[in-house]
């Protein structure tokens, strides 16, 4: 590598995060970066990141108000006054009345109603119709409007797609430790960062220092001595009337240790404390930009070491500041020194990478070589986000696009966005991996979170090179230490479905394996699952996937099995010419980590979305998909179980599936088969359930006159290696293919069918979520389904679901998804007007053990019946 290099203007560092308060959303993008030319002082600058703070002369409406408007007739909006107030808190509340008096004088009389007073910044809520909506995007005294809503992350995770809320269920949630974050001031007092009515904030300092370009921001104008005592309230955020971005370090420490690990907006470490330490003023020609010496860096650095007694539990320090280029690692810069002194005491320091968009450094000071670096994915593709620096500095990977944490300019919560949001999810995730293994180095910590992580790959053209870079996952980085097991995990790991292909011109997450034509009959194609939408580059033996076939211009079938390996002659899905059918398939991965898809005949659009993998001695063992079953005169793998003749109305039979078609013949808990009714005389629903016991009220698959319809089922199988097979009507000829088994390991729990919805008020397991009426079109419904029919009420991972619509009024599907976090662009089941169909589905548990369904439009009666759960 050659020499280091610098930008000219590297002496000043920029805050290295883009934080989208209010209305004010600017994208990240480096061409925004631009730094505060060097100036007379003690010490080089650092000045924050241009975040929107800027005097804004017009008001910026957010797009939803409007929407609320029409659809609600009037709704909450949150409004920031452009006037700039001053002065003491008392002078502060009486400028910001006096300007929302103003205000609220020139809207149409009856448009409003005032739902707060504005305290010393000036924001107030009102409730407003559309003429008063008209009035405020028109009025000079607004600086802007936004929408009142309860704030959910706008991105799939944040703390869902990194595995916090399985880590909090299970005690791994920060507690006894502690992380300081260097910033521009904490607001103690936010909801996010309280812990019932005592703050997470145990100590406070500033080290805010004037130069001749920035002023001060510690009380009286003075910066505390290096070797001072903590000093209550002198970290509070800097002058938020003058600049929002005093209140970046709120944010920050949101999203590190903000919450309790359970809603939708979340800290890593929710029950760790908090150190504050203010190193940001106002900028002396500018007050509205704020910045520090480099200095006050070290000052800050410090005087944590010094200190480090008062704090036993002091386990990493974050800093979210940055800037300049630097290809290599800065170990002669001052920084180090100061990073590498709290190393030595088993205090780490996390570090911005930068929103520059280099493709080949990190800024300064990330690219020291004891700071830990972190870049920043956008989790709605599992990519990095185009704005964020990488280089080989870059440790880890963490969300920062668009992340849901406390606003301290309005004490709600908003969206942030830079690498500034995706370091403090890594020092968050330093204090819980210290939690469970308090032995642990540094080194080891590191190794850990590395190792436990999810590889992300990122190539980049200029210049060209790849990174495998791993996203932390929390909960995964609750297991023993990689090498240290008798053997791997055998738990599924469940991911936010994402959508990996589509033939039509759709999007896929990554926009890979898109707009690539209809597979012809006879045609096979390899899709590649690992490293992307957060299935491991390595280690994933299996994966679980929804697979679609759209619009099919003949009847025919589709074929899932491992990159590489022989076609079986079994069928995942089977269709007739038109229909949207969806079917879930467990697949093996290829040595090269892909899948292979075949098309029968005529041309058929495939979209397929993954759910989850399992790793190489997983709790699923996938086989070569293996016909067992085959009513009709057709083969099956040993000529067992054949030509039959088809089931009568009411009748069930017992299969063995133990010991045959490379089922072990004992140790099988349950297994996975695709089951197909084909050409029934009336309509009616197949129940698959273990032999000896008594038939569930469930269904495993509905079908219509005549229809070829197939559903993936997991049932467990009684101690004969049986299951039972119960056809409801008509005289129906059925097949059955076994793609696998599960051994009898606690990460893996069978049960019997068991209702959990019904809409059309059908009885439940337990007498609750029956009625209410079909899931409406655009609305989603959250299902409780942990503490329900054998579901545990705690460390649930995914449960497995028979999921079924019945009489639909309109074409769509249903999308089945953690609750608590954005809409994944995936459908779970597809479905035409009036028909009934069912799919398999393995569903990720979110907040309050939840899932939630979406209709994507008309109105849908379904039903959820429970089949099993990951641990």
């Amino acid at each position: 590598m050659g020499s280091p290099t610098r930008s000219a203007a590297s002496v000043c560092l920029l805050v290295a995060a883009t934080t989208v308060l209010g209305l004010i959303s600017l994208q990240p993008a480096h061409a925004r970066h631009a730094f505060i030319a060097s100036r007379p002082g003690p010490a080089p600058m650092i000045a924050p990141e241009n975040t929107g703070a800027t005097t804004v002369r017009l008001p910026e409406v957010d797009e939803q108000v409007g929407v609320q408007v029409r659809d609600q007739g009037r709704t909450r909006v949150i409004v920031r006054l452009s006037t700039p107030v001053t002065g003491d808190d008392f002078s502060r509340s009486e400028q910001s009345a006096a300007a929302a008096g103003n205000l609220l004088r020139t809207l149409p009389s009856g448009s409003y109603e005032q739902i707060t007073n504005p305290e010393t910044v000036p924001v107030i809520i009102l409730a407003v119709d559309s003429s008063a909506v008209d009035a405020l995007s028109k009025s000079s005294l607004v600086a802007s409007v936004e929408s009142d809503v309860v704030v959910r992350p706008s991105s799939l995770n944040s703390t869902t797609v990194l595995g916090v809320q399985r880590a909090v269920a299970s005690g791994w949630d920060g507690t006894g430790q502690t992380i300081a974050v260097v910033d521009s001031g904490v607001q103690s007092s936010h909801a996010l960062l309280m812990r019932g009515a005592t703050p997470k904030t145990i100590a406070e300092a500033c080290f805010s220092s004037n130069t001749t370009t920035i002023r001060s921001s510690c009380i009286g104008g003075t910066p505390m001595a290096v070797n001072a005592v903590p000093s209550r309230g002198s970290a509070q955020p800097c002058d938020l009337a003058v600049s929002v971005a005093c209140g970046h370090g709120t944010a920050v420490a949101g999203v590190a240790v903000g919450g309790d690990g359970t809603g939708t907006v979340s800290g890593v470490a929710p029950a760790a404390s908090l150190i504050s330490v203010k190193i940001f003023g106002h900028d002396v020609a500018d007050p509205s930009a704020i910045g520090a010496s480099l200095s006050d860096v070290n000052t800050a650095l410090q005087w944590l070491y010094n200190r480090r007694a008062d704090f036993p539990g002091l386990v990493a320090v974050n800093l979210s500041l940055g800037g300049g280029k630097m290809t290599t690692d800065c170990g002669s810069g001052s920084t180090q020194a100061y990073i590498h002194q709290l190393l030595l005491v088993g205090i780490a320091t996390v570090v911005a990478a930068g929103n520059d968009g280099f493709n080949d450094a990190v800024s300064v000071p990330a690219c020291a070589p004891d700071a830990i670096a972190v870049g920043s994915i956008d989790d709605t593709t599992a990519a990095r986000s185009p704005w964020s620096n990488v280089s080989p500095k870059v440790a880890l990977y963490a969300p920062g696009t668009s992340i849901a944490s406390a606003n301290a300019a309005t004490g709600a919560r908003s969206n942030f966005s830079g690498t500034s949001l995706a370091a403090p999810a890594v020092t968050g995730a330093w204090a819980v991996v210290h939690q469970r293994f308090p032995d642990m180095t540094g080194a080891d910590i590191l190794d850990q979170l590395r190792s436990r992580g999810t590889t992300i790959t990122t190539d980049t053209a200029s210049p060209v090179a790849r990174y495998q870079i791993p996203l932390i996952r929390v909960d995964l980085a609750m297991r023993s230490p990689v090498g240290s097991e008798s053997q791997p995990p055998d738990v599924l790991t469940a991911v936010t479905p994402a959508r990996l292909m589509d033939t039509r011109a759709e999007p896929t997450i990554d926009s890979l394996y898109t707009n690539t034509g209809p597979l012809t009959g006879g045609e096979t194609r390899r899709l590649r699952v690992t490293g992307r939408g957060y299935i491991p580059a390595n280690d994933a033996a299996s994966v679980s996937v929804n697979v679609t076939v759209a619009d099919p211009t003949t009847a025919g079938f589709v074929t899932v099995f491992g990159g590489g390996a022989s076609r079986p002659t079994a069928s995942n899905l089977n269709f007739t010419p038109g229909e949207v059918t969806a079917n879930l398939v467990m697949v093996p991965v290829g040595a090269d980590g892909t899948i292979s898809i075949y098309n029968f005949t005529g041309l058929s659009h495939v979209i397929v979305d993954v759910l989850g993998w399992f790793p190489s001695a997983g709790a699923f063992r996938p086989i070569n998909p293996a016909r067992v079953m085959d009513t009709r005169d057709a083969p099956t793998v040993d000529g067992r179980s054949r030509n039959t003749g088809p089931f009568g109305p009411g009748e069930s039979r017992s299969l063995v599936i133990a010991g045959r078609g490379g089922v072990p013949a004992s140790g099988v808990a349950a297994v996975a088969l695709n089951v197909t009714a084909v050409n029934s005389t009336a309509a009616g629903y197949l129940t698959v359930y273990p032999s000896g016991s008594t038939r569930p009220t469930a269904s495993n698959l509905n079908f219509g006159v005549a229809e070829v319809v197939p559903n993936m089922v997991i049932s467990p199988l009684d101690s004969l290696g049986r299951a039972q097979l119960f056809n409801f009507d008509g005289r129906t000829d059925i097949v059955v293919d076994v793609l696998g088994w599960f051994p009898r390991t606690p990460s893996f729990t069978a049960l019997v069918a068991a209702r959990l919805l019904d809409t059309r008020g059908g009885p439940t397991i337990d007498g609750i979520w029956s009625g209410g009426g079909p899931i409406l079109g655009g609305t989603h419904l959250d299902l409780k389904v942990t503490g329900r029919a054998g579901v545990p009420s705690t460390g649930v991972a995914a449960v497995v679901l028979n999921l079924t619509v019945t009489e639909p009024t309109a074409n769509g599907f249903l999308t089945v998804y953690p609750a608590g976090i954005l809409r994944p662009r995936t459908s779970s089941i597809n479905f035409t007007s009036g028909q009934t169909l069912a799919n398999l589905v393995i569903a990720l548990v979110g907040v309050d053990g939840r899932i939630s369904l979406y209709n994507l439009q008309g109105a849908t009666p379904t039903i959820v019946d429970v089949v099993g759960w990951f641990g």
